[in-house]
């Protein structure tokens, strides 16, 4: 049996590349199918991601909220931006990163014309998501809100120790066995 057969088989949900439409209706359908099939067995989301659109990430991030089961999240390589959301996302206890993987934050941003009215619609939109998005990184992670402020200023990269002591993820890990997962 193949290696991909045998980690499809053992509940591995893989979210490689840019986060769009297409990648988070993949996402959801197979989160949501892994719950029905056995509510009881863990799930791991193993990440390799740039990162990509918002609205994208936070339907994803509503449909781990919505299952009963462990979530695992798994930075192999990279989870920048709103792969990075995904990863602090999973159950607390369940993050992990191996010791060569990159995680990266920065503010959101986005750019939209049209109209003055429109524009300033929009502000008004992009204001509230980017609370919302503040609000989820000091609920999911170690930072106070003048310490996530001051990170959010510039890209912020963090190697997985830097990643740890910030409560982005909870181990560093070397291999499948550091997971501790349920029915695998």
């Amino acid at each position: 049996m193949s290696e991909k057969k045998e980690l499809d088989k053992k509940r591995a949900i893989y979210l490689m590349g840019d986060i769009d439409e297409a990648k988070s209706e993949s996402f959801i359908k197979s989160i949501l199918q892994l719950q029905l099939e056995n509510p009881a067995k863990d799930i791991v989301v193993i990440i390799d991601s740039y990162g990509g659109y918002i609205d994208s990430m936070w339907a994803m991030q509503d449909a781990i909220s919505l299952v009963s089961c462990k979530v695992h999240t798994l930075c192999i390589g990279k989870a920048m931006s709103s792969g990075q959301m995904i990863l602090i996302g999973g159950t607390k206890g369940c993050r992990y990163a191996t010791p060569n993987s990159r995680i990266m934050m920065h503010q959101i941003s986005s750019w939209n014309g049209g109209t003055v009215s429109d524009i300033q619609n929009y502000t008004e939109e992009i204001l509230r998501l980017d609370r919302q998005f503040r609000s989820f990184i000091q609920k999911k992670t170690k930072l106070t809100k003048t310490q996530l402020n001051k990170m959010l200023e510039n890209d912020c990269y963090m190697d997985p120790k830097e990643a740890l002591k910030y409560g982005f993820i909870d181990k560093i890990i070397t291999g499948f066995s550091d997971l501790n997962l349920k029915g695998w």
